[in-house]
């Protein structure tokens, strides 16, 4: 599976250790089986966990299965990082009840949004007009210091093509470049500078 699985019984112990649950937290099968599902949490994580099962089986109430939520995975190395993790309940013979763990690494995820919002801010914070376009030219975002050197609001820029900022003798010739680029990858006016009106 490509998720990583992870299978507990009642009290915490667990059971079942897939391959990608090895490869996400550092150990293998063997290392962890028959050891409570705390050792792959940080200690300020692991102090409630049994209190959680210990509540559900007396109670029945259901805090932390048949959710899915992002929580700290502690590595086998001892760093920690997020993990988004859905906890399902199953039936084992006898009617004895044991939970499986999906859990997915969110480290790219949390990475690119972070750069994301990083860019993004500093785009809007830019005295710079800076202006972001895709394959096919057409603006896909603009900072504020484009609107106001153009006069154009942002909902009027974008999902329009760049060639709108343009002089009509440089802008005939735009789109021909972008297509160019994206045949042969041989670059034209793609990492260079240039002074247009």
């Amino acid at each position: 599976a490509p998720l990583a699985i992870i299978g507990i019984d009642s009290i915490g112990t667990i059971l079942k250790f897939n391959k990608a649950a090895e490869d996400l937290s550092g150990y293998t099968f063997e290392e962890t089986r028959h050891k409570n599902i705390k050792t792959l949490m940080p200690e300020y994580i692991a102090t409630n966990h049994d209190g959680y099962l210990e509540a559900y089986r007396r109670t029945g109430k259901k805090t932390v299965i048949d959710s899915q939520r992002e929580v700290p995975l502690r590595h086998r190395s001892g760093t920690e990082f997020p993990i988004n993790i859905f906890v399902g309940e199953a039936k084992k013979v006898g009617a004895q009840s044991f939970f499986l763990g999906y859990l997915e690494d969110m480290r790219e995820q949390k990475r690119q949004s972070r750069q994301q919002f990083i860019d993004t801010e500093v785009q809007q914070l830019s005295l710079t007009p800076i202006v972001t376009i895709d394959t096919l030219g057409q603006i896909t975002a603009a900072n504020h210091a484009t609107s106001q050197e153009t006069g154009y609001r942002n909902e009027e820029l974008i999902g329009q093509n760049i060639k709108m900022l343009m002089q009509e003798s440089i802008a005939v010739n735009h789109d021909r470049y972008l297509a160019n680029y994206l045949q042969t990858r041989k670059r034209t006016i793609i990492g260079d500078r240039k002074s247009v009106v």
